[in-house]
């Protein structure tokens, strides 16, 4: 069952973004909203208490509210995953932890980083490092509809050329 919250971060990620531009001014509502719903997710049950089987080497990763990173990923084990941001901290963030976001079949959409406290309770399934910080890395499902509209995506694909 959906709650509120959900919903109407799904709705602000279709509305904010259904202008024909290619990156809609309303996505940065968006990108506030839909963070919040993945964090209410936790609350649902639907935090990750392991790794999913596969996860890439790269994945986009998004300072909430701000912009995106590439994000290496490595598995020194089958239980713990170490994740490394490679760019800057936007300013004035304070990133707290991290939450590898997988949709309902365990595929990894993206990290997104928050500022706070991790949720608590919340399973640790490693470490992400930001800003040579080495913080907590958690992981959530969602619904992918809450993350994958094309004009205003929350997890734009990782730029080829970055290293």
């Amino acid at each position: 069952m959906r709650t509120t919250l959900t919903m109407l971060a799904a709705a602000a990620l279709v509305t904010a973004c259904g202008s024909d531009e290619p990156r809609a001014p309303g996505c940065g509502m968006s990108a506030l909203t839909v963070p919040l719903g993945i964090m209410e997710s936790f609350g649902r049950g639907d935090g990750l208490g392991r790794l999913p089987t596969t996860v890439p080497p790269r994945a986009t990763g998004r300072f909430v509210g701000g912009p995106t990173v590439s994000v290496l990923l490595s598995r020194p084990d089958s239980a713990t995953l170490i994740a490394a941001a490679d760019g800057p901290v936007p300013e004035g963030a304070r990133p707290g932890y991290g939450v590898l976001v997988t949709d309902r079949g365990l595929e990894t959409l993206g990290v997104l980083i928050y500022d706070g406290v991790p949720i608590p309770g919340a399973i640790r399934l490693g470490s992400i490092t930001v800003g040579g910080v080495e913080l907590p890395l958690l992981g959530a499902r969602v619904e992918s509809v809450t993350v994958s509209n094309p004009r205003c995506p929350l997890f734009p694909a990782p730029d080829a050329d970055a290293t």
